[in-house]
């Protein structure tokens, strides 16, 4: 019988009938997740802390274990500080254990409550059970959240300090209970330092058995000491070698005070835990709590030691100081196994708003950080393992590609390395969240997706959602599909529910200032662009956020305005030839046009034209309603560049290589042939007579929400490039087999934009192919449709 059975006992001692106790209610983070991806190793390490972490700690304060249902841990104490000391020592020892990998990691949340209960054989029941059931669900990973009954008690221990949550409505808890998080303030007493020092290495005694240990010795240890006490008391910890250390280890060591007022502390204080809290969301991380971390002192440390006490790779550190109106913090980066500094930074902050200005410094910091350490880990790596990585070397390169500016050659390569790292972690939800991601992004941002990567980017936001349905990536990559679908109100409502867990998501902010403007809605999206920049304002995508925001002035009608943030875009953007570069310099030609400043609309419009030769003002404009705000915006902006010089519209008969070679085209650049072999190609008249007496089947290539008369609205997405023997033919069959009727001899008429549109041209090749004898191209397209004032009707498109 173990330890944890011999305990699921009634309580005679501690409740004959009712009686007041201290309910601590423990239960495991990502318990499900953590059993798809690794059942054994998880239900190991589930009997591990059940078995060999728990119970010395709760027989230390003289409680007893209730019961350890699924996840979870049910335990009362006839002392509130015993619960609390506790609490306080499992989080320790879970802390410090080593874990396979980070995601690994074995993590609870615990919350305590003060109450009468009643036994019920092996159980208890009562309020206060429920209370602290609600409470642990509130905490965050790795901590313990107290009710104020349980505060009140413990107050005035100097062995700990609470950190006041406010009144929180709980679920099926009638009133609001204030609750508060623990924060350890010291570490053990000077008489249990050579205890300390006695606990075995890991090569004498298991890593999970010596952090047990330790941490019963901490819980027992009385607290009010002195902060040399500490440093000593954590000198003798159980040293975790380095190699064991999970990759995206790292600790927040207490920043330094420099202002030479230790009143000032507690904002080095506040900036250490806020960072240790962001720096946590990071997928894959292992951060050691606060509560370990403090037990360090302010000054200069030995790094490696310090990597080796607490089994992690990285140290930040950093200070503090106020300066005439401004803080300064410093921050840094540094390796423990070289001791090396890999980065650091100075960041000024006016001090006006003191409240704003620590959450601007704090997260300006963490997205520093994030860049820095998905990097150093993706070289490293690269460095150990070349020719034998695992899923998560893979995810880290990805993810380090990403980092930086970003460009078609980084997210093909991402992509790759995606996919490797899925075929070896089927279940990873990382990699389904990461290559979602891309492959939406190749579609929206890149313009270079296919139709079967969006749908397989929707299979993966299923399978994602099936195993993670709250994780915040997850939630993310579910606002980019409906962003990328076109459903900018859902869209909306998601990126708005990701803000609501993440203040800091920057990408969010974007994202529904780009719905909103898809909705005729500038004026909504500007505050939300510069929010989006205030909260990254060295995003390696700032300059798309640049470009949006000088686009939506332009819509609003300020040229003025519009060209300044036009120009940064421009002047930030590292890939000069990046689609969003296409984008930002075509605006700003058009407000130049606006502005009747001729010769740099002019210069802007040449390289425009250099990187899009085809490019038309009438192409620019959108078309999709006509009550709708954003087409009479996108109408200003095309006048613009009619203003700057560019061409309405593709003439009739445009020319172009007079024969087709019969292979199917993806360079969008590409002049267009003149004719293909087997097809006819037909003029303006020929197309109205034909829709006037022939039964034709008239393919309309126009993902813009109105069609020719008659047309049946395809995207023409499917019909870039492939194969004749791909998905896109075999769908194509069926689609055709329903328009004609089986009848190969119908005459079928494929029109799309212009007479540069290779989607048409595409779609004539795989008609033949199918066997359709009477194949017509109106190579034209709609563009000259529209110019010569030819009718059109709202259609909605269809899917192939």
């Amino acid at each position: 019988m173990t330890l944890s059975q011999a305990n699921r006992i009634t309580l005679p001692a501690l409740v004959p009938e009712r009686r007041l106790v201290a309910i601590l209610h423990a239960d495991m983070v990502g318990y499900s997740r953590l059993m798809e991806s690794d059942e054994a190793g998880t239900l190991a390490a589930l009997r591990a802390v059940r078995d060999e972490i728990l119970p010395p700690l709760v027989a230390a304060g003289q409680g007893r274990i209730v019961g350890t249902a699924g996840d979870s841990i049910l335990a009362v104490f006839g002392s509130v500080t015993a619960a609390v000391r506790c609490a306080v020592a499992l989080q320790q020892a879970l802390a410090t254990r080593p874990a396979p990998s980070p995601d690994r990691a074995i993590r609870y949340r615990i919350g305590v409550d003060l109450d009468d209960v009643m036994a019920d054989g092996a159980d208890v029941q009562g309020q206060g059970v429920n209370v602290a059931a609600r409470l642990q669900a509130i905490c965050p990973p790795g901590r313990v959240c107290v009710s104020r009954a349980v505060r009140d008690r413990v107050r005035d221990r100097a062995e700990f300090r609470l950190e006041p949550l406010g009144a929180q409505a709980l679920r099926n808890i009638a009133r609001p209970v204030e609750a508060f998080l623990v924060h350890p303030a010291a570490g053990p007493a000077p008489r249990w330092r050579a205890l300390l020092r006695r606990v075995p290495r890991p090569r004498r005694l298991g890593a999970l058995a010596a952090a047990a240990l330790a941490a019963l010795l901490l819980y027992l240890a009385p607290l009010d000491l002195r902060r040399q006490d500490l440093v000593q008391g954590a000198a003798a910890l159980p040293d975790f070698s380095i190699h064991k250390a999970p990759r995206l280890s790292l600790v927040v060591l207490p920043f330094a005070n420099l202002s030479g007022d230790a009143a000032q502390d507690y904002l080095a204080d506040a900036v250490t835990e806020d960072l240790t809290t962001d720096l946590s969301r990071l997928r894959g991380a292992f951060v050691v709590a606060r509560g370990s971390a403090f037990t360090y002192p302010r000054q200069e440390l030995d790094v490696r030691a310090v990597g080796n006490q607490l089994g992690v790779r990285y140290v930040v550190q950093g200070s503090i100081r106020r300066l005439d109106g401004i803080v300064r913090v410093n921050a840094r980066l540094v390796s423990t196994e070289t001791g090396r500094e890999l980065w650091s930074e100075r960041f000024d902050q006016e001090m006006g708003d003191l409240a704003r200005g620590q959450d601007d410094i704090v997260r300006r910091i963490a997205l520093a950080l994030h860049t820095e350490l998905v990097t150093a880990e993706g070289e490293r790596s690269l460095r150990e393992r070349p020719s034998d990585p695992d899923a998560f070397d893979l995810m880290l390169r990805a993810r380090s590609l990403m980092a930086r500016a970003q460009n078609k050659e980084r997210v093909t390569a991402a992509l790759a390395l995606y996919e490797r790292a899925l075929s070896i972690a089927p279940n990873s939800v990382a990699a389904m969240v990461g290559l979602g991601n891309l492959l939406i992004y190749e579609w929206v941002a890149l313009s270079d997706g296919r139709p079967a990567a969006f749908r397989r980017a929707r299979e993966l936001l299923t399978a994602a959602e099936q195993r993670e349905p709250r994780a915040l990536d997850v939630l993310s990559l579910r606002a980019y599909v409906l962003r990328a679908e076109g459903r900018w109100e859902e869209a909306i409502a998601a990126y708005q529910r990701v803000i609501e867990l993440d203040p800091n998501a920057s990408i969010a902010y974007g994202q529904i200032a780009l719905c909103r403007m898809f909705l005729g809605q500038p004026e909504a999206a500007v505050p939300l662009l510069r929010e989006s920049i205030r909260r990254n304002p060295r995003s390696n995508t700032i300059h798309q956020r640049y470009a949006i925001m000088g686009l939506a002035l332009l819509r609003m009608r300020q040229p003025a305005d519009a060209a300044v943030w036009l120009r940064r875009a421009v002047e930030e953007n590292p890939a000069r030839e990046e689609r969003s570069s296409l984008v930002a310099r075509t605006a700003l030609a058009s407000a130049f046009g606006h502005l009747g400043r001729t010769a740099e609309a002019g210069r802007e419009l040449a390289t425009v034209l250099a990187m899009d030769p085809w490019l038309t003002a009438r192409r620019y404009e959108s078309r999709p309603a006509s009550t709708s705000p954003f087409v009479a915006q996108q109408h200003y902006v095309a006048e613009g560049l009619r203003l700057a010089g560019l061409r309405d519209h593709v003439e009739e008969d445009a020319p172009g290589p007079e024969v087709s070679d019969g292979a199917l085209l993806a360079d969008r650049l590409r002049r267009m042939p003149r004719q293909v072999p087997g097809a006819r190609t037909i003029g303006t008249a020929d197309l109205q007579r034909a829709m006037a007496e022939e039964p034709v089947v008239l393919l309309d290539l126009n993902p813009n929400g109105v069609a020719l008369p008659g047309a049946v609205l395809l995207p023409w997405g499917p019909f870039l490039g492939g194969s004749l023997e791909d998905e896109v033919q075999q769908r194509l069959r069926s689609r055709m087999q329903v328009l004609t009727g089986g009848d190969l001899a119908r005459p079928v008429v494929v029109v799309a934009w212009n007479a540069d549109s290779i989607s048409a041209h595409n779609l004539v090749l795989r008609l033949l192919s199918l066997g359709h004898a009477d194949v017509r191209w109106y190579r034209d397209g709609k563009e000259l449709w529209e110019a010569r004032g030819l009718p059109e009707v709202e259609a909605k498109p269809q899917e192939l």
